[in-house]
């Protein structure tokens, strides 16, 4: 708790750790005419503590002429293993039931557009027992407490060619979540409203030995909690932040554009090829996070690189 990094003496432990998995999936396929189902199962066996989960999927499509339906449903679990809740032998996988519903259609040669619906019920969300400095937790920090929901809808279309390709998608979507059960819903950490994608390429040239591409993407910012205001601890002469509601506030509307041109030579036994990228071409750096003046009365946006290019060969044998 508050360790001194100028003077505590660093604490090194060394040691042997063992989680030891297993995993096995069987599925079975049946088409009917215009009907094809596919339904199986996954079992993930954590037996480092003795967690065994059965995990059922299933899909269902139906060919219409030149349109398809498609909806999916299923149970993902993931164990802990992103920070020291590993550490922990009585947690249990969150889990996860994720349901699709969607249509494609070929609009015409080569152009087909598809629209699909989401939504995700998470399930037993490992998350802190109370908080950090708590240290009556200091045994069990951890408990598969936490919910969370994520909703929205998804419309891709693509354009594919003997010389080109190209594809537009665009997003929208919310993901929400509860620590507690007597806690309010937040968003997570990560959560997008809106996400527009847009990729293309064309070959061109003698035996199409030239290729140009770009890639323009425009999302919505970063959920982040601001610092509202800060009190005056006199006594030990620095001010304390006084947070908002978690991730009340986002980041600026972020958006950039990638461009990459690529030159193969043919050889009679190899290839080599030689391109230019540039990412970020108008120089609009978007912001990750805050940092704060000493008395929180100023806060400035980090941000990432303004543009990045690069240059590179590769060789194929």
């Amino acid at each position: 708790m508050n360790p001194s990094f100028t003077f505590d003496p660093p604490v090194e432990n060394e040691g042997t750790y063992r989680v030891p998995n297993g995993a096995a999936w069987l599925a079975a396929d049946l088409k009917l005419g215009r009907l094809a189902l596919s339904a199986g199962g996954r079992y993930d066996g954590f037996f480092y503590n003795k967690n065994h989960l059965f995990q059922p999927r299933t899909e269902a499509r139906v060919t219409l002429g030149k349109n398809t339906v498609r909806a999916t449903a299923g149970l993902y679990t993931r164990p802990p293993q992103w920070n020291d809740e590993n550490l922990y032998a009585e947690l249990k996988a969150e889990k996860a039931w994720q349901f699709t519903a969607g249509m494609e259609r070929e609009l015409r040669e080569g152009l087909t557009a598809q629209a699909t619906g989401f939504y995700t019920d998470r399930r037993a969300l490992i998350v802190y027992a109370t908080n950090r400095m708590d240290p009556s937790t200091v045994d069990h920090p951890y408990v598969n407490r936490g919910t969370g929901k994520t909703f929205g809808g998804e419309l891709l279309v693509t354009w594919r060619g003997s010389r080109h390709f190209a594809w537009l998608a665009y997003t929208l979507s919310r993901s929400l979540r509860r620590d507690a059960p007597e806690m309010a819903e937040r968003l997570f950490d990560f959560d997008q409203t809106h996400n527009v994608i847009l990729v293309a390429s064309r070959r061109f040239g003698k035996n199409q030995q030239w290729q140009f591409g770009g890639r323009f993407q425009l999302t919505t910012g970063k959920p982040w909690t601001p610092v509202t205001r800060s009190v005056l601890v006199s006594d030990l002469n620095y001010y304390r932040p006084v947070f908002g509601p978690v991730n009340s506030e986002r980041t600026d509307l972020q958006h950039q554009l990638d461009l990459r041109l690529d030159r193969t030579w043919t050889f009679s036994k190899w290839k080599l090829k030689g391109f230019i990228d540039v990412q970020n071409v108008y120089m609009h750096p978007a912001a990750y996070g805050y940092q704060y003046s000493y008395d929180y009365s100023q806060r400035e946006a980090m941000k990432t690189l303004p543009i990045l290019p690069s240059l590179g060969i590769r060789g194929e044998f």
